[in-house]
């Protein structure tokens, strides 16, 4: 899934994605208004789940990785779910 803005776009993370994914999960600011923050092992199967989501007929949770348009870079996160 792609969608493309004026400046931005929200695209399905890919499996390059989970540097950014992983220091975005890292980042004590991701998780100020949680309980608890997710600890490396949680973040790599989140990842990895965020991952086969792509592929689930229906799909009813999207986790979208929000890019720069100009130069597709990753500069944060949008979660959507169906209900």
């Amino acid at each position: 899934m792609e969608i493309i803005a004026d400046r931005l776009i929200l695209r399905d993370y890919t499996s390059d994605d989970f540097s950014f994914y992983e220091e975005l999960e890292l980042n004590p600011l991701s998780h100020k208004y949680e309980n608890t923050a997710p600890d490396a092992k949680q973040i790599k199967e989140n990842f990895l789940s965020i991952l086969t989501q792509t592929t689930s007929d229906p799909r009813e949770h999207y986790d979208l990785a929000v890019c720069t348009k100009q130069n597709r870079t990753p500069i944060g996160n949008v979660s959507i779910k169906l209900n």
